[in-house]
């Protein structure tokens, strides 16, 4: 933003990128103007995991201790982490796993997001939030969105009947509109004082 002469922006979390973005409103009110986070994973507030988070988190766990620790899990995941990724997304959301090096350093980090509570943090938000889940996500705990919706004063809560972090990447005119009206003010929210 700095490099850029941008004083303000929306920032979108999607997946842990919504723990990062409630993380930087926090510290940074001044500069983030609106939050919308997607299908946010936060698995380190307490409530319900998915079995994928579950899982997930443990793999992590063992990756993040070092680099050969990563590299055997990397191996190991090779096959899995390709199955059902869109083909236009594919290098966007395989790249982590491309070297057993950027694995160990995305499980570094994303083993952080997923054990982070930012529950502390979420009364103290004032700028309009979006938080959008579904009914049926089976990646990301569609209650975590919930929860996280539920403490931000006057958050607007958008669950809708399918979709799941990737689904996102795919954006309908549904999810588009949601967006757009949120961003250009003719959603539900009001702005907080």
């Amino acid at each position: 933003m700095e490099h850029h002469g941008i004083a303000s922006a929306h920032v979108m979390g999607l997946c842990g990128g919504a723990v990062i973005a409630l993380r930087a409103a926090q510290r940074r009110p001044d500069r983030v103007r609106s939050l919308s986070l997607w299908h946010g994973d936060f698995s380190g507030t307490p409530g319900p995991m998915t079995g994928h988070q579950q899982n997930l988190r443990a793999l992590l766990a063992i990756a993040a201790q070092g680099r050969s620790d990563a590299a055997m899990i990397n191996t190991a995941l090779a096959e899995s982490a390709r199955a059902g990724v869109p083909e236009e997304v594919a290098e966007l959301v395989l790249y982590p796993y491309s070297t057993d090096e950027l694995f160990y350093r995305y499980s570094t980090l994303t083993l952080a997001t997923m054990t982070e509570d930012i529950t502390p943090a979420l009364s103290a938000l004032r700028m309009p939030v979006l938080v959008v889940t579904s009914e049926d996500d089976s990646t990301a705990h569609p209650d975590g969105s919930h929860r996280v919706a539920a403490a931000l004063p006057g958050a607007e809560l958008r669950v809708e009947p399918h979709g799941d972090h990737l689904s996102v990447f795919a954006a309908g005119t549904g999810l588009q509109k949601i967006l757009a009206d949120f961003i250009g003010g003719t959603s539900a929210l009001t702005t907080r004082a």
